[in-house]
């Protein structure tokens, strides 16, 4: 029961992730900065995660938060950079060419992350069925931009 909770969790996540970008694109027209509505959407991302934080009582890191391994600042960086592109390109590239550009990097990505134990808890093999999702993400990245 628990995985059907987080499956339909995450697929309504994925259905709001073109909503935002369309949003973003939107407010960045309205403002004339991709940038600022980018940096709108952080600060209210922020928000949401203070008030979440505080009204479940989380508790407060266990080591100061400089002691943290550097290299996982970067995940901000790349959270970043995605609601920037991904907000940029929709203009230019339509909503599901976009999206499904963003799915197609995440799949590939993803497959090299289990196959070599790359930041996940288990390693999980690359194999044909999974070689065959991944022709068949790129395959549909294809027919959208060719239709």
């Amino acid at each position: 029961m628990d995985k059907i909770v987080w499956l339909i969790a995450v697929i309504l996540v994925g259905i709001g992730l073109p909503i935002q970008g369309g949003l973003i694109n939107k407010m960045s027209k309205e403002i004339s900065s991709p940038i600022w509505a980018s940096i709108i959407s952080v600060c209210v991302t922020v928000l949401l995660y203070l008030v979440y934080a505080l009204v479940t009582k989380q508790p407060s890191p266990q080591i100061p938060i400089y002691k943290t391994t550097p290299i996982t600042w970067i995940a901000g960086f790349f959270g970043g950079m995605y609601i920037l592109i991904s907000s940029m390109a929709f203009s230019r590239l339509g909503a599901a060419f976009t999206f499904a550009c963003l799915l197609a990097g995440q799949m590939f990505m993803s497959v090299i992350m289990d196959h070599f134990k790359i930041l996940v808890p288990e390693i999980k093999p690359i194999n044909i069925y999974r070689i065959i999702a991944l022709i068949m993400i790129f395959g549909g990245v294809y027919l959208l931009k060719k239709y």
